[in-house]
């Protein structure tokens, strides 16, 4: 991996006090209690919030004690210092597809996130544009180049920062996917993507799409003429984005455990609505569980019906997202939901997650004392090399 994508801030509210808010410098005072409950996890309530696109060198440089670095070698050979920028930044959203992945990553060199695709070439020799750097356009200016190198000054994220420093932060997480958000929150709630690897080729992303709508997947196995290993795969055409494969929604199902899916807007329109791309949740009695607008989760908490479970997604300035639609309400926003939980009867019982769903295309360093960074090969994609089925 090339970026530590699941940046993770894990906020276990089993404290002794009946409840408790945070500002952007403080949270409310409080221990740990014990876990030890006779074999029963004090834990009846996960709340996962999904920011976007940041990694951790993005987001905590130079936190106390924490993974991080202030300067990266480019493939050109240049030292690019990593420089501060605010959390709404509108100029540019970095690339993220898996192509930019390929070559911010460069078989574990981590050296071309100086490389910015700004096109890609689509005539003679470039019909498979998505699997050839030869047919990748990058910029040539340098303050895209710098840009890329860069991290989110603290006052503009104190709030994440707080969290971080009371609780737990995670400064090693890997992702499973190499492309950007509509991979990773399928991700989310499943464990898998079926294979895609970009974003669809229309909107709303799902089963709420037009007709005519594709998803490119990754396959195991060398493009024509290879440039990649077998391991890395190459991106295929693929079919409609409606998928039927399994989400944790089944086991909390039948297990008996509510949960809730909050986002912006519904279909169509609702980008982060990963759900809208599972045909049986999309069709099925479970739609009742996406609840819109995401704000509803700060009425369930404090209206005493909250589920076991809840994804919360945000909403465009409040997604730390770069870009046209950046904006600077995402530490708030977080801050709203924990200090709801905090004034409610779930303080004592609730876990928070707090996570960003992928690179965003944003310089991360990853190594660690000179070692690359890990990349697992599956058995299963051993089996196809051999052959089987």
């Amino acid at each position: 991996m090339s970026a530590r994508q699941c940046v993770t801030v894990a906020i276990a509210l089993l404290l002794a006090a009946c409840n408790g808010s945070f500002t952007e410098t403080q949270m409310a005072p409080g221990h740990f209690a014990s876990t030890d409950s006779g074999g029963s996890s004090p834990i009846k309530h996960v709340i996962i919030i999904i920011q976007e696109n940041r990694t951790f060198d993005n987001i905590f440089h130079n936190f106390p004690g924490a993974n991080t670095v202030n300067s990266a070698k480019g493939k050109d050979g240049k030292t690019y210092t990593l420089q501060p920028l605010p959390l709404k930044y509108t100029i540019l959203d970095p690339r993220h597809d898996h192509p930019q992945f390929l070559e911010d990553y460069d078989q574990g060199k981590d050296d071309g996130f100086n490389n910015e695709i700004v096109r890609y070439k689509t005539g003679s020799g470039c019909s498979d544009y998505l699997n050839h750097p030869s047919c990748w356009v990058f910029s040539n200016q340098q303050w895209v180049k710098q840009a890329i190198y860069s991290y989110v000054q603290q006052v503009d994220v104190q709030g994440y920062w707080t969290l971080a420093q009371q609780y737990a932060l995670g400064d090693n997480a890997f992702a499973s996917n190499n492309g950007p958000t509509y991979v990773a929150h399928q991700y989310l709630i499943a464990g898998e993507s079926g294979h895609a690897s970009e974003v669809p080729s229309a909107q709303p992303w799902g089963c709420d799409g037009p007709p005519s709508e594709t998803v490119e997947l990754l396959e195991y196995g060398q493009a024509n003429p290879p440039v990649f290993s077998k391991a890395t795969g190459h991106e295929v055409p693929g079919p409609f984005p409606c998928f039927t494969y399994p989400t944790i929604a089944n086991n909390l199902d039948g297990a008996g455990i509510s949960w809730s899916y909050y986002v912006e807007a519904m279909n169509p329109g609702g980008n982060l609505n990963a759900f809208a791309a599972i045909q049986q949740i999309y069709k099925g009695s479970d739609w009742k569980n996406i609840k819109s607008p995401d704000t509803r989760i700060i009425d369930d908490i404090s209206n005493g019906t909250l589920s076991d479970v809840s994804w919360v997604m945000p909403s465009g300035t409040n997604s730390d997202h770069a870009g046209p639609q950046s904006g600077s309400g995402g530490p708030s926003w977080v801050a709203d939901i924990v200090n709801a939980v905090g004034q409610s009867q779930y303080w004592n019982s609730s876990a928070i997650i707090v996570m960003w769903d992928d690179w965003g295309g944003w310089y991360d360093h990853v190594h660690r004392r000179n070692i690359p960074p890990p990349q697992a090969v599956p058995e299963r994609a051993r089996a196809w090399d051999s052959g089987c089925p």
